[in-house]
């Protein structure tokens, strides 16, 4: 099954089934029909189609010490070790981000910096509203 194509379930299912019914040969569909439903987007293949979200939290960071305030916290050798294989493991599973918004804290930048060498070409935005974020 193909997966990613668009809002309209419908039209993706359609989609898949024709794809899998032909997929060794040509796809034959009512391209007009298709128009009239508003499923131009699954008939177009070259350009992506479905966004993705990935959240990802920082890595193991280290307690508190005495007054240094928690935005300050680095991360733990584990984090930055478990960071770094993250990276490694989304990459290889093609859940590359083309944008990454990542809280100003040192521990959240510093599991980016570890992550970021898997995802190349992804540009970080830091934002210190993401640190006060609630779900």
């Amino acid at each position: 099954m193909h997966e990613g194509l668009g809002g309209d379930h419908a039209a993706g299912d359609l989609w898949a089934r024709k794809a899998d019914r032909f997929e060794n040969g040509p796809i034959v569909a009512d391209v007009t029909a298709w128009r009239r439903k508003g499923y131009e987007g699954a008939l177009n293949r070259s350009r992506p189609l479905m966004r993705r979200l990935i959240l990802f939290r920082h890595a193991k960071a280290e307690p508190r010490a005495g007054a240094q305030k928690d935005i300050d916290r680095p991360l733990a050798p584990r984090g930055r070790k478990d960071a770094a294989l993250m990276g490694k493991v989304l990459a290889r599973r093609g859940l590359v981000p083309d944008l990454a918004l990542v809280s100003d804290s040192k521990r959240t930048r510093e599991t980016w910096e570890r992550l970021a060498p898997a995802c190349p070409g992804a540009k970080a935005r830091y934002s210190h509203d993401l640190y006060y974020a609630t779900p």
